[in-house]
């Protein structure tokens, strides 16, 4: 509607200002007093049209003031600022007020000026410190100290308390304060943690941070990501040195650590793949492999008897130990090789079939991935294409031991020979144990490799070796020939050339001791050696 002129009612004890009162003051017409019907004044022209301004809170006038002034284009305030205006009068009522009646600019263009370049002032410092507050987050003292001069007048604190803003000295001196606060808090709330006692301090140098006026779940996730570098940082330091040869410096310890590391990785595969007396263990290892020289012997058992030696014992022992994730790891790899092949896994199959084809073959206490003959395709459909007579056939393990003790003559299975021969019980076991993992890592429907170490295998482990001696001890004949036949299959097809000459006791059995010494005692002698018995010789009781 237009802008009116307004004479206040001397009868009237209170007057009613609205933001059109503010506007008087500044060039702009004031709006007609609350309830009194008024006729409108002559308009002007170019006279702006303003929306109706909220009811304001009643103030004191003097009656034969005149309040009614002539608007002119120059000086009005925009819509936007007329809002602006309205919204402070309605939050704090009468600030407007006493806030116009110190000394103002004399003409009506200077205060609408004046306003504007405070506004544009204060919202172009605000930018400027969120950039500033992004790339520093803490406040130097030099900042604060230039902020500290940039202090607001009345005008300009409502203002700024309508755009989100405050006045810096009283923000600076109330961060400090709650930042020593909550220093002191984390102090008490962590004493002894060495973290704690370092953002106390930190907290007390800087003044604090500044964050303290972040929503919780803003500072709860700084809180955290503090705290898992911190974390981190303690782990790599409580983190033990990786052992290794080089790192022992003694020529007759770096042998012994050698030589027993060697050892235990044909103890793991011969006798027990996951002890349960690490330490016995790894001294059983050493012991042995001290045994071939005296001077080792010696260094040996001044390493277990002399207690300042201990530190060096445990370096030792640490890296003979290490033999044993060594040799579970690379059975690990070579049996991951073969589940493609031999088990057709994961074969193209969509995840839920591929994760029935893992749950059958590896159905705990069946060891269908063991057997010979196996068809995986129709054994997935029908449930029944393997030979129950045929344990331990399946091809897969006898390429796994193969690739791993017997691919060379410097492999394990030819300098630990007596220790390998015939493949013994804890082999067989750890070959299926071996692929039994390869295979449960598609169980998923996706290849998630799993750690091959006690803790996840050692059951298995065990299982799988009960399954073993079962064979052997109630088919002893059947394993032993089984476990021959194999031993002499891999060493030839690996082009080793070793000893498959009959075991000594079978070729004692032809000879009668007893008879020999009889005829020796009697004076009957000793013949002279003679020409072999042809194919055709017969033995004769």
């Amino acid at each position: 509607m237009p802008v009116e002129d307004d004479v206040p009612d001397e009868s009237e004890e209170q007057e009613t200002f609205s933001v059109a009162s503010v506007k008087s003051k500044r060039g702009t017409p004031k709006a007609t007093k609350k309830g009194a019907n008024q006729p409108a004044a002559p308009k002007t022209p170019k006279t702006l049209k303003t929306r109706k301004a909220p009811k304001a809170t009643t103030t004191k006038a003097p009656s034969n003031q005149s309040t009614s002034r002539e608007a002119s284009p120059s000086s009005a305030l925009t819509p936007a600022e007329l809002r602006v205006l309205a919204k402070i009068e309605k939050k704090l009522p009468g600030v407007l007020s006493s806030a116009l009646k110190g000394p103002k600019p004399t003409g009506p263009d200077e205060k609408l000026a004046a306003i504007r370049k405070r506004s544009s002032a204060l919202l172009n410092q605000e930018d400027e410190e969120c950039d500033t507050d992004n790339e520093e987050p803490r406040r130097n003292k030099k900042k604060a100290r230039h902020q500290k001069e940039m202090q607001l007048d009345d005008e300009e604190q409502e203002l700024s308390g309508l755009l989100g803003t405050k006045d810096h000295v009283n923000e600076d001196e109330e961060d400090v304060g709650e930042g020593e606060e909550v220093g002191d808090e984390d102090r008490e709330s962590r004493e002894g943690d060495v973290d704690g006692e370092s953002e106390g301090a930190d907290n007390g140098e800087d003044g604090g941070d500044e964050d303290t006026d972040l929503p919780d779940h803003l500072r709860e996730a700084e809180f955290l990501v503090e705290e898992t570098t911190t974390a981190s940082q303690k782990r790599r330091e409580g983190r033990k040195h990786a052992v290794t040869l080089g790192s022992i410096s003694d020529p007759s310890l770096r042998d012994l650590a050698d030589r027993g590391n060697k050892v235990l990785q044909s103890l793991i595969a011969t006798e027990d793949a996951f002890p349960a007396d690490r330490q016995k263990f790894t001294e059983k290892a050493i012991a042995e492999a001290a045994s071939v020289s005296r001077e080792l012997n010696d260094v040996w058992k001044e390493l277990r008897v002399n207690k300042n030696l201990q530190a060096k014992k445990k370096h030792v022992c640490d890296y003979v130990w290490k033999g044993a994730a060594t040799i579970r790891g690379v059975v690990r790899d070579k049996a991951a090789g073969q589940v493609g092949g031999m088990y057709l896994v994961p074969g193209g199959l969509p995840k839920d079939k591929l994760q029935e084809r893992v749950t059958w073959l590896t159905q705990e206490k069946k060891y269908r991935f063991g057997y010979g003959d196996l068809d995986v395709e129709a054994s997935y459909l029908y449930k029944g294409t393997l030979d129950l007579n045929k344990p331990l056939s399946n091809h897969a393990l006898e390429t796994v031991i193969r690739e791993v003790w017997f691919y060379s003559s410097k492999a394990d299975g030819v300098k630990f020979s007596e220790r390998f021969k015939n493949i013994p019980v804890a082999v067989w076991a750890l070959a299926m144990t071996a692929i039994e993992a390869a295979i449960n890592d598609w169980s998923e429907g996706k290849h998630v490799k799993k750690k091959f170490a006690e803790e996840n295998w050692t059951k298995s482990y065990k299982s799988n070796l009960r399954h073993v001696n079962s064979i052997a001890n109630k088919a002893p004949t059947w394993f032993d020939m089984f476990s021959k036949g194999a031993y002499e299959s891999i060493c030839k097809n690996s082009d080793l050339d070793m000893d498959f000459d009959e075991d000594a006791d079978e070729i004692d059995a032809l000879v009668d001791f007893d008879a020999l010494e009889s005829l020796a005692k009697a004076g009957a002698g000793v013949a002279a050696p003679s020409t072999l018995a042809g194919p055709g010789a017969v033995e004769s009781g």
